[in-house]
């Protein structure tokens, strides 16, 4: 599923960043300075998990739009930081580019 959605990056026009565990995809924000966006999973390998990381980039980026996915868990009520969204997959191609539009506007690339 990484190789997809970062494929699916690409031909919309964004640099992508791939990290198989949430310590390795935070490091990769930390190298990037200024992350445009976060995509993460609810499950992931390693200690945390997608939410966790998805809290913890929040507290170092509190602008950065956010999306965190799954097919088979779901964040609690007031889990994710406040420029997160939940999306259920599957999700089409034009669907995730479209969201990610929406989040993070549009020429930023």
């Amino acid at each position: 599923m990484l190789k997809l959605f970062s494929a699916v990056l690409r031909v919309g026009g964004y640099e992508a960043r791939t990290a198989n565990i949430p310590a390795r995809a935070y490091e990769e924000l930390i190298r990037e300075q200024t992350p445009l966006m976060l995509i993460t999973d609810v499950r992931r390998p390693g200690h945390a998990d997608g939410v966790m990381l998805a809290q913890v980039a929040a507290q170092s980026w509190p602008d950065m739009p956010i999306i965190v996915m799954s097919g088979d868990a779901q964040p609690r009520e007031g889990e994710l930081p406040a420029r997160a969204v939940f999306i259920r997959k599957p999700i089409g191609t034009l669907a995730l580019l479209m969201q990610i539009e929406t989040m993070i506007g549009t020429g930023e690339r």
